[in-house]
């Protein structure tokens, strides 16, 4: 009896895992979404300029700040931040 016990919580416990992994993966890609927005705004115009490849490398790091230091990440999500690599 205590074995099935323990058989189902540990079934239970991997299930509520899943879905909460699930759960932050589709937050964080809707937040990167949402951050990712300003790249897409200037894709067109302001990155086809001189300059331009600068100011994107700025301004894609500036995001990987913004998604590093947001509040509403989990704890999973916190140990596989955002490394933004600067190409020079």
């Amino acid at each position: 009896m205590k074995i099935l016990f323990q058989v189902k919580m540990a079934e239970s416990y991997k299930m509520y895992a899943e879905e909460n992994a699930s759960a932050s993966c589709r937050r964080c890609e809707a937040l990167l979404s949402q951050l990712g927005l300003i790249l897409y705004e200037k894709l067109g115009s302001a990155y086809l300029r001189s300059g331009g490849f600068d100011e994107f490398l700025q301004d894609l790091s500036h995001i990987g700040e913004k998604y590093n230091t947001h509040k509403c990440l989990g704890e999973q999500v916190m140990t596989s931040s955002v490394n933004v690599p600067l190409m020079k």
